[in-house]
């Protein structure tokens, strides 16, 4: 469990557990509390030093919580979904966020390590004037990192795309069906998980401009939020659609590969089956007939019919 401090002055301090309701009354400032696993033990303590509606902790830790919650009493908590993404795609988790804030105090509760944490709190280290002393403009911070993250991947992903070149088989030559459609369920993934958290910064804008309150700098941050996150559900609906198109094109590639063979087989057998019924009835007839001939030269000509048939079949094949 972590505990911060953040100040105009000072920027970001780590305090301790006895010195949270201190902070709570100061007249400058706000509260961060990071909790990295969820626990009866942490639920009881935020309830206790924040008096956190016990309703709306539970609930927020739930796996299935709407994105927005608020009580009567004002409390609000959001639950993001992030996708804990790898370049190779080759495993992928979906983690809960839940961020409970008010005037005073953020809350930030996951499950687990995620990279957003330890690069929000470099940034605000480097930076504390990004979030001044308002908590609303650390969860935009927040939200903005764990876009970043996604983004960082979803820009690998797009890159391996871009070497494909879907008209030319061998643009196809290192391409792992399996692997992309893992990239593709990852992305589809990804696009429904922050579709859903959209929710999440649009009630963020409508409950600014309820306020009333002119701040020019927190509107831009919000304005930027919703368009990189706009952006980044474009990137994720592209990198499926491509994909899609991809497996498309490289299937139809083997179909057209397959046809093609089954063509040049075909030729090459009405190309030599008259022959080899000509020599069939001189074989039949001869001995019937009691031509005299030598059947040595008979079964030459037929192996060097066979040769060339099974010749030209080969060359065809090797063109592939």
């Amino acid at each position: 469990m972590n505990f911060y401090f953040i100040t105009k002055k000072d920027g970001l301090t780590v305090i301790k557990l006895g010195e949270v309701k201190n902070s709570l009354k100061k007249k400058s400032g706000f509260l961060w509390i990071d909790l990295p696993a969820p626990s009866g033990e942490g639920i009881k303590m935020l309830h206790d030093e924040l008096s956190i509606d016990v309703n709306l902790l539970e609930t927020a830790l739930q796996p299935y919580s709407p994105n927005v919650l608020e009580t009567s009493s004002g409390e609000i908590a959001y639950v993001i979904k992030t996708v804990l993404l790898n370049e190779t795609a080759s495993s992928y988790s979906i983690q809960p966020v839940s961020i409970f804030f008010s005037p005073g105090y953020i809350v930030t509760v996951r499950r687990g390590e995620q990279p957003w944490q330890s690069g929000l709190v470099k940034s605000i280290e480097g930076k504390p004037e990004l979030v001044q002393e308002d908590p609303e403009l650390l969860m935009i911070r927040l939200l903005l990192r764990i876009n970043e993250e996604a983004k960082r991947v979803v820009n690998g992903w797009e890159a391996r795309l871009d070497d494909i070149h879907f008209e030319e088989k061998e643009g196809f030559e290192n391409f792992d069906i399996i692997q992309y459609m893992k990239i593709k369920e990852a992305s589809d993934t990804l696009y429904k998980e922050f579709l859903d958290s959209r929710a999440i910064i649009e009630h963020l804008a409508a409950f600014n401009e309820a306020k009333q309150k002119k701040d020019p700098f927190k509107a831009a941050e919000i304005e930027r939020l919703v368009y990189r996150w706009e952006i980044l559900l474009e990137q994720a609906f592209t990198i499926s659609q491509r994909i899609k198109y991809a497996i498309e094109a490289f299937q139809n590639l083997g179909l057209k590969k397959q046809r093609k063979i089954m063509q040049y087989i075909g030729r090459s057998i009405l190309l030599f089956f008259p022959v080899a019924v000509i020599l069939l009835m001189v074989l039949i007839l001869f001995p019937v007939l009691n031509l005299e001939t030598n059947m040595t030269i008979i079964w030459s000509i037929a192996a060097l019919f066979a040769g060339l048939s099974i010749g030209a079949l080969l060359i065809n094949l090797l063109r592939f």
